[in-house]
């Protein structure tokens, strides 16, 4: 789990680094697009103890967060998806043709169950 803005994730290139490691471990860096956006919000604290009176100084912060988004990438997916359909039949009998052998070995599942019940 990714936790943003949280100890080790606090800074970009901190947390660029984690999307990175993440993306090569999986193999799916080309997948996804990853956008990193940057928010400031300034806040201020007061500068010493005590309550705060008329001349109470105050100190300007900014505290940055990140935010992270991410879109598929929907053409590399769809290339994926027809290449990982695609699987090699190798056969001894060489007198079928590629779409013959295709069509056995689809239904050698329902010969087997047939001649189960002979």
């Amino acid at each position: 789990m990714l936790r943003l803005n949280k100890r080790k994730l606090k800074s970009k290139e901190e947390i660029e680094d984690k999307i990175e490691n993440i993306l090569k471990k999986h193999n799916a860096k080309s997948f996804f697009e990853i956008s990193l956006t940057e928010v400031k919000e300034p806040y201020r604290v007061r500068i010493g103890r005590g309550r705060p009176g008329p001349n109470t100084k105050y100190k300007k912060c900014v505290n940055t967060i990140f935010s992270l988004s991410w879109k598929r990438n929907k053409e590399i997916l769809k290339k994926e998806w027809n290449v990982d359909i695609i699987f090699p039949q190798l056969t001894t009998d060489k007198s079928l043709s590629a779409k013959e052998d295709l069509f056995a070995y689809k239904y050698q599942v329902n010969y087997h169950l047939q001649s189960r019940w002979l």
